[in-house]
């Protein structure tokens, strides 16, 4: 993806755990989820095609740029990948001493800085005539799609930031995707 593996000075440790799990992971899953079809029973593939079909559904809602959607069941793999890696990423947090302290940097919980960390991991800038190219040929969602679809499918993002019913990130149970 091009994202250089580096903390920056001044960047809290956490911030930079977030953007690093999100990285591990989402490699991690995207490498088994090519052998993992080949392993599932019957009953299970069908279980995980319905929980599959939820990130299509979810990513083809979203505008990549202009009127122009993201395709859904192209960018399926690497979506599923995406939420396994923030959830991994998020199970390991959970057992870090910042997590268990919970003390407040600039304002910040620990668990709203490692979902910060995630986006960040995320940042780039391109323009609308590349964009618009790379939603058509690429598996990837756009980025600020990466930093933000897989997140609204964890409670714990809710938590963190108060997001509740009615706001715009927030998703109904019936729609929350869990592959895994």
């Amino acid at each position: 993806d091009g994202a250089q593996l580096k903390q920056e000075e001044g960047q809290p440790a956490l911030a930079f755990a977030g953007w690093l799990s999100q990285a591990a992971g989402e490699k991690l899953l995207n490498l088994s989820g090519r052998t993992v079809e080949s392993a599932l029973k019957e009953a299970d593939t069908k279980e995980f095609n319905a929980r599959a079909a939820k990130i299509v559904r979810q990513f083809n809602q979203y505008i990549a740029v202009g009127d122009v959607h993201v395709n859904g069941d192209a960018t399926q793999g690497e979506n599923i990948a995406d939420l396994g890696g923030a959830r991994l990423g998020w199970e390991a947090f959970k057992k870090t001493e910042q997590y268990k302290a919970g003390t407040p940097l600039g304002g910040l919980t620990p668990q709203q800085r490692y979902f910060i960390g995630w986006s960040l991991g995320w940042m780039n800038q391109l323009r609308p005539e590349n964009l618009q190219v790379r939603v058509k040929t690429d598996v990837h969602s756009p980025s600020f799609l990466r930093a933000t679809g897989p997140l609204t499918n964890m409670r714990e993002l809710d938590e963190a930031y108060g997001i509740k019913f009615g706001d715009k990130m927030y998703r109904e149970d019936s729609v929350l995707v869990k592959i895994w």
